[in-house]
């Protein structure tokens, strides 16, 4: 294991010798594959550590790959590029629906995939070097926002339900440390595989946000700018 790496990516799919080559693609960016022959495989695996991001292959020989997926999401909310050799548009949209994040056709270059979830880690792992965001919490404004669960509470104990969108987005605003970002960083933030954010999708979120939090004050506006959180 690579001692820089900072992410760790479960690659699951029958073929070997891709695996393996991209197992060594993602390497070259400091991302740790961990290589899953199997749904089998798979399963033991998937208890072995948390992960960033899951390659699931839908030849996965005893069982399709998209039975995986939409068990893995009755559990969990684990980002998962599906990598399928059905190229058809009809097939690769059911494959976001059921919950994937994104649908690469094969054939495809190692070093294609190994870009994309370079990319798509960056963009959603507000991670810094040797930390991990099961360890961050955040305390604003009366609120606790809980990066190992997904949840924000209240002082009182009481969570509150957020979308997706609406979670990374305050939790790019609260890893900002106060500092303002503009929209186009949010909707960077928010932004998921195929899945791209506009910046007027920002100004909604923000306004769901204010009513689930409880006021304007929560999260501040900055003219011209864009918009940060009160962290008192």
């Amino acid at each position: 294991m690579r001692d820089n790496c900072i992410y760790n990516v479960l690659i699951a799919s029958e073929d070997e010798d891709f695996s393996r080559q991209l197992e060594e693609a993602l390497g070259e960016f400091s991302i740790q594959g961990y290589k899953a022959a199997g749904a089998r495989d798979f399963y033991s695996l998937l208890e072995y550590q948390p992960y960033d991001l899951l390659l699931l292959d839908r030849d996965l020989g005893e069982e399709d790959g998209l039975v995986v997926l939409r068990r893995l999401r009755q559990h969990q909310d684990l980002p998962v590029f599906v990598l399928s050799g059905d190229q058809d548009c009809r097939s690769q949209l059911a494959v976001l629906e059921m919950g994937a994040d994104d649908c690469i056709g094969k054939p495809v270059s190692p070093d294609l995939v190994a870009a994309k979830t370079r990319n798509f880690l960056k963009r959603i792992g507000f991670r810094d070097h040797g930390s991990k965001p099961s360890a961050q919490r955040w305390h604003f404004s009366g609120w606790t926002l809980d990066a190992t669960t997904r949840m924000v509470t209240g002082t009182e104990g009481k969570s509150i339900k957020l979308t997706r969108a609406e979670f990374d987005l305050l939790h790019a605003l609260l890893h900002a440390e106060g500092q303002p970002l503009s929209k186009m960083q949010l909707a960077d933030a928010v932004s998921k595989g195929s899945v791209q954010a506009s910046v007027d999708t920002i100004a909604v979120l923000v306004h769901r946000l204010r009513r689930k939090l409880g006021g304007k004050d929560v999260i501040q506006t900055f003219s011209g700018v864009g918009y940060r959180i009160c962290t008192t």
